[in-house]
This record gives structure tokens, sequence and C-alpha cells, in this order.
């Protein structure tokens, strides 16, 4: 397998202090409790919040309670279900977290969304390492070029967002290094390369591919071939699967994609689903007790909403059912 062209390997991760909330960002094996998701509060699609939800579609709250025009995406359930972390996205996005009963959020990390490029950092797709000690984040940074910001990585950081440390180095306007979730044993984490940026050049221009690597940055691995568009992955709960979905080139949250499996070493991918181009399928995450999947597709009125079904892609079942877009499912397990 072929490893990141830009990519320093020996990057040593300092040690990051405790955090005062125990998260993880792979889906934690127990019993399976409520569903996360983000919800677009209108269909003209400007404001979005964080909802909760029991997998029967019973018990949906509105978690996070945004100002209009502000965006709440990308949640994260804490291992132990009393905490979800996300990022909150104006100008510039944020990792925040909110008790899963409700409250108001607590940044983590400086205030940046009143700053551009490149005076503060962007900070997005938050995802808690198993042992509650350690953050992995997108970050970019620099001025934007060509639609392109001129700095991205993958970053791991404290529960306050401070003593950040890169896990890769990024070529400017490379693209987009991002997604970053970790295996339930907290010694690897998957990762997403997207090589759409105006100066990157070789296999991966245009396209997206999925690799493995160590917290202190050795070990990179190439999983998924570029021609796949692979992203959005999630862990297993018993850290022998892989699930991500293909991604329509160049059209993100638009028609085609489906979604599929395979192990942490690249062997043995397998499709799950068999989506016409027409059907819109986006991020996935299986249940904590590893049996179930959730997932976003098309729904009510050609919105996608959330759905689940076997691990073998059997059962598809809606939860939600509303003209309203939702996607990026994080199942949680029991809190305790």
């Amino acid at each position: 397998m072929t490893a990141f062209r830009w990519f320093s390997a020996a990057i040593a991760v300092a040690a990051i202090a405790s955090a005062a909330i125990a998260s993880a960002g792979a889906t934690t094996p127990g019993s399976n409790g409520k569903i996360a998701f983000s919800r677009y509060l209108t269909t003209a699609k400007k404001t979005r919040a964080i909802f909760v939800v029991n997998p029967d579609g019973s018990g949906l709250v509105q978690l996070t309670h945004p100002a209009v025009g502000v965006q709440d995406q990308n949640p994260d359930w804490s291992s132990d279900g009393k905490w979800v972390a996300f990022s909150r996205c104006a100008s510039r996005c944020e990792v925040r977290i909110v008790a899963a009963r409700g409250g108001a959020p607590k940044r983590i990390g400086p205030n940046c969304q009143n700053s551009q490029p490149p005076a503060c950092e962007d900070r997005d797709s938050p995802a808690w390492a198993p042992n509650g000690q350690t953050l992995a984040m997108d970050r970019g940074w620099g001025p934007v070029s060509h639609n392109t910001i001129e700095y991205s990585d993958v970053a791991l950081t404290d529960a306050e967002g401070g003593h950040v440390h890169e896990l890769v180095v990024p070529k400017a306007y490379w693209g987009d290094v991002k997604r970053a979730h970790w295996a339930p044993d907290g010694k690897q984490l998957v990762i997403e390369e997207d090589d759409s940026g105006w100066k990157a050049s070789g296999p991966g221009k245009g396209h997206k591919a999925l690799f493995v690597i160590n917290p202190n940055g050795t070990g990179l691995r190439q999983l998924t071939p570029w021609s796949l568009d692979a992203g959005d992955a999630d862990w297993a709960p018993d850290g022998k699967l892989i699930l991500f979905r293909s991604e329509p080139h160049d059209n993100d949250d638009g028609p085609g994609g489906n979604l599929y499996t395979i192990h942490p070493d690249g062997t043995s991918m397998h499709r799950l689903t068999d989506y016409a181009g027409s059907m819109i399928v986006l991020s996935s995450s299986f249940s904590p007790d590893g049996k179930s999947i959730v997932f976003s597709k098309t729904g009510t009125q050609r919105a996608p909403n959330i759905f689940t079904m076997n691990a073998d892609g059997t059962n598809v079942q809606p939860v939600t059912h509303t003209s309203l877009w939702e996607s990026q499912p994080d199942w949680g397990p029991t809190s305790h």
C-alpha cells in the first residue's frame, strides 16, 4: 500500500493531559443507546442542530440550539453515553461538547467564530480516544486560494483544546486530511485524505481514500483505492471491520454512493448496499453491540433521513420521517 506523499511519519505525539470527560471517537462496545444526528431546521438549509432519538424513532429531542445561520454538525458520543461532542460552524468551525441531557455547550479551544483565515484556525469533526485522554479533530489554517485552505491535517489535543500536536504534516493547498476515528483499543485511527486541492498531483488528484495510522504518526497505510472515493469511516465495536461509504466524485452530498466494510489490514472489502445512482447515501455508524448500522439516505420527499439496518445490510428500517435534511448519525451507548 502507498503512503501519503507529504506526511512525516516521524512526528512524535507528546503526552496529553487527562481529559475531564471519558469519550470515544469510534463506536463504543456496549448496549445500544440513542442515536445522535444533525438536522437542518428549515428546507433552506441555513441552520443546523444536533438531535438525539431512540432507534425506533421515539423520544426525539433537539440537543443544541444554534443561532440562525449557524450549523452544528458531526456529533460523536462519549463512551459513557453522557456527552456528545460536535462542531459548531459559522465563519469558522469550533469543537464543542454538550451533555446528553441538554444544556449549554462548552467550547473546546479558542473562539474563532469572528475571525477569518489566516487569523484563526478551523476545528471540526471531533473524535475522542477510548481512554478519554486525547481528542482527534480536523484542523485547517492559513489563507484560502482557489477555494482551498492552505493547510489541512488531523491533530490531537487535550480536553481543553490546548497542547495541539499534528498527527500528519500537510503540503500547502493539497486538499484535506480529515474525519479521524479511533479503533476501540485506541491503537490506530482511520483517516481520510481528499486530494482535491489545486496543487494536488499524482494518482489521488481529485479523489479520496482511507488510511490507517498509529497515534504517534507511524504505521501509515492506505486502505482503499483512490477510484472508490471512500470516506466517512467508522470502526466496528470489536475492531475487526471499518465501515465507510463511497462518495460521489466532487459531490459529497449528492446522489450516488454506497456503504462498504473492510478489514483494518485492507483485505476483504465488502459492499453492503446496492443503491442506484439517484439515491443519496451519506455517513453511517455501527451500533454499540455491533449487530446493526445507522446511516442516512434518501427518505421523505427525497430528503436524506435516518435509517437502521442489520450489520450485513439487510432489514433497512426508517428511524425518522421528515422533509428536512438529516445526516451524520452516531449510535451511542446506554449511559452509565
